[in-house]
C-alpha cells in the first residue's frame, strides 16, 4: 500500500525535527562558552563575564565590526558581478548577502541519461546558489573566455539529496526545485563533501534565523494583546472577568483538547500548543492513506474545540488555520471521487454523507451531477451509427433514459433532503432536451421516410415511460421537444404587464409559447360569440 508508512514517516521526522532543535540549542550554549576564555583573556573579572558587562569601547568595537562585516559583504558581491557576467542581474545587493563557498570542479549531468552536458562553476550564498558557465566571447579563435550566470536558485526553494555511488555514477549531488531535477558531479570527493557541509550551515542558519523570527513575532504578538488589553482597544475576542491579559494559556476551566482528540500531551496550563501540530499530521496521514471516517470524524471533533480555544487568540488562529487547510484538501479529495465515472452507488451514498457531515452538500450535488451529466454525452457519443436511424435512436433512448433513471435512484439515496430535489429535476430536463436535439439532428431530414419517423417517435416514447418508475414524467415536455424545428420569420411575441416580450425559438419556448396562445385565446372564442359562430381567424 503507498501510504502504509506515511505515518511512521511523520512520528520519526518529528523526532528528528525535534533532535534537531535540541542540538542547535546545544551548538549555541558550546559556542557561548567558547567565547569565556577569550574574554577572561581581554581582561574581563569573572563578575563581569557572568554579569554581561559591557563598556562603551567594547560597544563600539562591535559596531565597528559589524560594518566592517557589512562592507565585507558588499565588496565580495562586488567581485562576484565583475567576475560573472549578468550576474548581478539574478544577484542583487541585500543587506548581508554573502559568499559561503564556491567551486570550479563540478559538471552537470543530463538528469534521465547522467551524459556530461556542461562545465560548470558553483557559487553558494547564505540564501541562493548561482550556477555559471564558461563562454567565449568574440568571434575569434583566441576570444576571451569568461563566467556568464546561467541560473540562480533561492536556497528556500530547493532541496539538496546526496546521490549515493553506483555504476558510473560518483560524487553525485541532485538538486530538486519543483518538478525541475538538476544532477552535478565532481572528480574530487573532497569538493562534494565541501559543498554538502556548506549546505548543512546554510540549512541550518536559515532555521535559526526562521526560529528566531517566529519567537519574535509570536513574543510581540504575545506583547500587542496584553498592551491591548491595558488600553481598552476593542480586541478580536472577549476578555473574561478577572483576566485582563493574555497569558498564552487556554482558559482554566478543566478543558483539555488532547482528551477531545485522544492524543497528543494533556497540558492543564494549555501553554503547550503541540497537539495542534499532532492533530493536522494525523488528519493528513488519514486523508493520504484515504481513511475517510477516520478524517470526517477528527473534522467534526476539530469544529467542536473551536469555541473552547476562543479565548486564546494565538491557539485560536493556529488551530483554525490548520483546519481549514486540511478540510479544503479532504474535501477536494471527496469531490475527486465523487466525480469519477467508475464510481458505484454505494460509493455515492458513502462520499456524498462524508460529504454533507463536512456541510459540503451544494458541491456535491453539483459535483455529482455534473459527473454524471458528462457520462451520458459520452455513452452517447460512443454509440455508432451505420445507417439504420430506427436502431440508432432505439439504443440513444435506451442509453439516455436508463442512465437517467439510475441517477435518480442514486440521487434520492444520497440525497434525502427534499429541498435538493429541484436541481435534480432540472438535472433531468437538461438531459432530455440535449437528447431531443440529438434525436432531431437524425430524424428530421430533408428526404425523410414518415415510418422511419413514426418508429423513432413510438421508439422515444416507450424508453421515456421508464422513468415513471422513479417519478419523473417528462411526457408533454418530449412532445415539444420532438416536433421538428420550423423556422420562425417573424419572432412571436406576448403581452406581459401590458407591453410586448418576444419569445425564444427553442423547441421549449415553442411548447410553452402553444400554452400561453392557448390561455390567451380561450377568453376571445367565448366574448360576444362571434368567433364561436365558425368564423376562423389566420394567425
Amino acid at each position: 500500500f503507498p501510504h502504509r508508512n506515511y505515518a511512521d514517516f511523520v512520528v520519526i521526522s518529528k523526532e528528528i525535527s525535534t533532535l534537531e532543535n535540541e542540538m542547535l540549542e546545544l551548538k549555541g550554549v558550546l559556542e557561548e562558552w567558547r567565547a569565556v576564555p577569550e574574554s577572561l583573556e581581554s581582561g574581563w573579572g569573572v563578575d563581569d563575564l557572568l554579569m554581561g558587562a559591557s563598556t562603551g569601547a567594547n560597544r563600539r568595537n562591535q559596531r565597528n565590526s559589524l560594518a566592517d562585516l557589512a562592507t565585507l559583504y558588499k565588496s565580495q558581491l562586488a567581485a562576484l558581478w565583475e567576475g560573472v557576467e549578468g550576474s548581478q542581474k539574478l544577484l542583487p545587493y541585500v543587506p548581508g548577502r554573502h559568499l559561503i563557498a564556491e567551486s570550479a570542479s563540478f559538471i552537470e549531468l543530463h538528469s534521465a541519461t547522467y551524459k556530461p552536458k556542461q562545465q560548470v562553476h558553483l557559487f553558494l550564498l547564505n540564501d541562493a546558489m548561482l550556477v555559471s558557465v564558461k563562454k567565449r566571447r568574440g568571434t575569434a579563435v583566441g576570444g576571451k573566455v569568461r563566467l556568464v550566470a546561467e541560473r540562480c536558485f533561492n536556497l528556500s526553494e530547493i532541496v539538496v539529496v546526496d546521490l549515493k555511488d553506483g555504476g558510473d555514477l560518483t560524487n553525485a549531488v541532485k538538486i530538486k526545485r519543483g518538478k525541475e531535477t538538476i544532477i552535478f558531479r565532481t572528480d574530487k570527493g573532497e569538493d562534494k563533501k565541501v559543498l554538502l557541509m556548506a549546505f548543512k550551515k546554510v540549512a541550518e542558519e536559515l532555521m535559526n534565523k526562521k526560529r528566531k523570527e517566529m519567537l519574535s513575532e509570536a513574543e510581540a504578538r504575545k506583547g500587542d494583546v496584553g498592551g491591548s488589553s491595558l488600553l481598552h482597544v476593542n480586541l478580536p475576542f472577549q476578555l473574561t472577568p478577572g483576566r485582563f491579559d493574555y497569558d498564552g494559556s487556554l482558559p482554566s476551566s478543566g478543558f483539555s483538547p488532547s482528551q477531545i482528540l485522544g492524543f497528543g500531551k494533556d497540558d492543564p496550563t494549555g501553554k503547550d500548543l503541540s497537539w495542534i501540530g499532532d492533530y493536522s499530521d494525523e488528519l493528513s496521514v488519514c486523508i493520504a492513506m484515504r481513511m475517510f471516517e477516520e478524517a470526517v470524524v477528527l473534522v467534526e471533533k476539530g469544529k467542536t474545540i473551536v469555541p473552547q480555544i476562543a479565548g486564546d487568540p494565538h491557539a485560536s488562529a493556529l488551530f483554525r488555520s490548520k483546519l481549514d487547510l486540511r478540510t479544503t484538501e479532504l474535501v477536494s479529495a471527496l469531490l475527486q471521487d465523487l466525480s469519477d465515472h467508475s464510481i458505484r452507488k454505494s460509493g455515492v451514498i458513502r462520499t456524498t454523507t462524508w460529504l454533507l457531515r463536512l456541510s459540503q452538500g451544494e458541491k456535491a450535488r453539483e459535483t455529482f451531477l455534473a459527473g454524471r451529466g458528462t457520462l451520458v454525452r459520452r455513452r452517447a457519443r460512443q454509440i455508432k451509427f451505420e445507417g439504420d436511424i430506427s436502431m440508432y435512436i432505439s439504443e440513444l433512448a435506451m442509453v439516455c433514459f436508463t442512465l437517467i433513471k439510475n441517477t435518480c435512484e442514486w440521487y434520492m439515496a444520497a440525497f434525502k433532503d427534499n429541498r435538493m430535489a429541484s436541481g435534480f429535476v432540472r438535472w433531468a430536463s437538461e438531459q432530455v432536451e440535449t437528447y431531443a436535439e440529438m434525436f432531431r439532428r437524425q430524424v428530421y431530414g430533408a428526404d425523410q421516410d414518415g415510418k422511419v419517423i413514426e418508429e423513432s417517435l413510438e421508439v422515444t416514447k416507450s424508453h421515456g415511460a421508464m422513468l415513471r418508475d422513479v417519478g419523473l414524467d417528462f411526457t408533454f415536455l418530449l412532445e415539444g421537444l420532438l416536433r421538428p424545428q420550423v423556422p420562425v420569420l417573424i419572432t412571436p411575441v406576448t403581452r406581459e404587464g401590458g407591453g410586448l416580450r418576444p419569445i425564444g425559438t427553442s423547441a421549449v419556448a415553442q411548447a410553452r409559447q402553444s400554452i400561453l396562445l392557448l390561455n390567451n385565446a380561450t377568453p376571445q372564442l367565448g366574448n360576444g360569440g362571434e368567433a364561436s359562430n365558425g368564423t376562423e381567424t389566420s394567425s
